[in-house]
């Protein structure tokens, strides 16, 4: 599909608003499925109900809600999970990544392509 196209068809889906079924997760977009959803302005309405404005990662989809205090509680809670599952990927493409470097180091020792003045500063003179 050519971008012009797709950019066609989301502008098209923004007009239409949701196309499926309210979801009970603040984090779940109403037009596409995602489950990116995040918030990007907030302000309390009164004691028990507040006023967000949600944007989809995956599609762009913005929407506003008056939300309860339990669903605001129920958004922090899945966007906290979100997060984690996030920082648990960057954890192991880091450990990756210092496996790739370690057994680099470790065949260049091996024969004999790294020494220690691989390792020594350049002079500054």
């Amino acid at each position: 599909m050519h971008a012009r196209t797709r950019k066609l068809l989301t502008s098209l889906r923004r007009l239409a608003g949701p196309t499926y079924r309210d979801s009970d997760r603040l984090v779940d977009c109403t037009t596409c499925r995602s489950d990116t959803v995040n918030p990007v302005r907030w302000h309390v309405l009164d004691e028990s109900t507040w006023w967000i404005r949600l944007r989809c990662g995956a599609c762009g989809f913005v929407r506003e809600v008056a939300a309860s205090n339990e669903e605001a509680r129920r958004l922090e809670a899945d966007l906290d999970r979100g997060l984690n599952e996030i920082a648990a990927v960057v954890a192991k493409l880091d450990r990756a990544e210092m496996a790739a470097a370690s057994d680099a180091l470790t065949a260049g020792l091996e024969r004999d392509l790294v020494g220690p003045d691989d390792f020594r500063r350049a002079s500054q003179g």
